[in-house]
């Protein structure tokens, strides 16, 4: 089974997912956070055999409380609605990695300036993150 890392936005939510050794991540999609959200992403678990969701949530310090209270209510729909086990781990500047890893990979400006490329980025870092920290998980 794979891992999924979900950067949830109020907009947009990107997509990262692991190898099924759990060694590796990439970046993989951006989901529109519309009313077809959840019938996507039980799509995916499925299309991509996804054993285990990690979301990012921010630190409470650099964060408004409405979107941690929203990460934390999407969370709990996610786990109902798809059975798998959800993590929340810190997410505290993953869009400013994201962002420097896209230009420093040479990603042109015009690339990575498109709507949601910064959110599987973004993603794509939580995963590695929490890969390289959650031996369990390997």
């Amino acid at each position: 089974m794979r891992i999924c890392a979900i950067d949830y936005g109020k907009k947009r939510v990107g997509i990262a997912i692991s190898d099924i050794l759990h060694i590796t991540s990439r970046p993989y999609d951006t989901l529109i956070n519309d009313e077809d959200l959840f019938d996507n992403l039980l799509s995916l678990s499925v299309s991509e055999k996804i054993g285990l969701w990690v979301v990012g949530l921010p630190s409470g310090s650099i964060s408004d409380s409405s979107i941690i209270n929203d990460i934390k209510d999407f969370c709990t729909e996610l786990k109902e609605r798809t059975f798998i086990d959800t993590i929340q781990v810190d997410e505290s500047f993953s869009s400013k990695i994201a962002v420097e890893r896209m230009r420093s990979s040479g990603m042109k400006k015009k690339m990575r300036a498109r709507k949601g490329m910064i959110d599987r980025f973004a993603a794509q870092y939580i995963l590695q993150e929490f890969l390289e920290n959650h031996e369990l998980y390997r």
